[in-house]
């Protein structure tokens, strides 16, 4: 996506007056790069059915729908976390149903035509199919190199990630078994890794509890959040879970807000890559619970406080 991307930047700022036949072509040829087989047929059998369009079965036009639209929509917007790429993975899918079809009944024209153009649509169609097999076998090879290592065990953090451990998943599965489901929880785990992008959501999607900030680059990007009330949150939870802060503040931060948990990573606080982005240890970093808080569970990695 961003190898195309550059090349329209390139043409929109050094050849303006060809963006109107370079857009459509790159458009097009980045389509095709998705699917190099299914692309090719669903277009090849849309044209061919164009003239049947009033009489096509309902079930394919909503398929043709779904996958001009889904590319359409694809290349329309342009979303900060690249959430666009489902629409074009819907296009895709619809795209393979169509190419499914389409491949035979291209294959049946063929037939009965002469022996030269039988053998153009067998090479066309042998080329489609090993271009789509080809790039199967390379997204399914890619997928297993960077699989493998964690499912054998031999997985080696680089040290920009900050990945999800069993400890914290363990923790997790405490909570959603032992917290009302309405619960409001507070933690210090934010961010995912060394970028300190705001995009962990992980103990939020496993506990099933609500969380007052975790991931607030999801918040803005995809709920909509306002930039403001974003800013206002992370504040008060570096504030909660700083160094400067004592038990009776904090405990007023949660009653104020209605939080009920603390859940406090203790992996992402020892590489400072927590919610307040310092090193230094806050209230929930000692072995013992701060005045006004109950240590309910913990273990290496997380400790879960409840506000009393």
């Amino acid at each position: 996506t961003t190898y195309f991307s550059n090349i329209v930047a390139l043409v929109r700022a050094k050849f303006p007056a060809m963006l109107w036949l370079a857009g459509p072509l790159l458009t097009l040829a980045h389509a095709v790069c998705f699917a190099p087989a299914a692309v090719p047929l669903a277009l090849a059998g849309g044209v061919a059915d164009l003239r049947y369009i009033l009489r096509l079965p309902g079930e394919k036009l909503l398929l043709y729908a779904g996958f001009l639209g889904g590319f359409l929509a694809f290349f329309s917007f342009k979303h900060e976390s690249a959430s666009q790429m489902y629409f074009a993975f819907f296009g895709l899918l619809c795209a393979n149903a169509l190419a499914a079809e389409n491949a035979f009944a291209l294959a049946a024209r063929c037939r009965v035509c002469n022996k030269w153009t039988v053998r153009l649509c067998a090479v066309a169609l042998t080329t489609l199919a090993l271009s789509g097999l080809m790039t199967t076998c390379f997204s399914v090879a890619a997928l297993l190199k960077s699989a493998a290592p964690v499912y054998s065990g031999q997985f080696v953090e680089n040290g920009n990630n900050l990945p999800l451990t069993a400890k914290e998943e363990q923790a997790m599965v405490w909570l959603s078994r032992n917290t009302p489901e309405m619960a409001l929880l507070a933690t210090n785990r934010s961010h995912s890794g060394l970028s300190l992008g705001g995009l962990s959501n992980v103990y939020s999607g496993l506990s099933g509890r609500r969380f007052y900030m975790e991931s607030f680059k999801y918040a803005r990007s995809n709920l909509g959040v306002p930039v403001e009330e974003i800013v206002r949150r992370t504040d008060e939870m570096k504030m909660l879970f700083g160094d400067g802060i004592t038990p009776a503040e904090a405990v007023a931060i949660c009653r104020d807000r209605g939080i009920n948990y603390v859940v406090y990573s203790r992996q992402a606080a020892r590489r400072a890559w927590d919610v307040t982005e310092q090193p230094a240890a806050g209230l929930f970093a000692q072995n013992s619970a701060p005045d006004g808080f109950a240590l309910v569970y913990e273990n290496e990695d997380v400790a879960i406080y409840q506000v009393l």
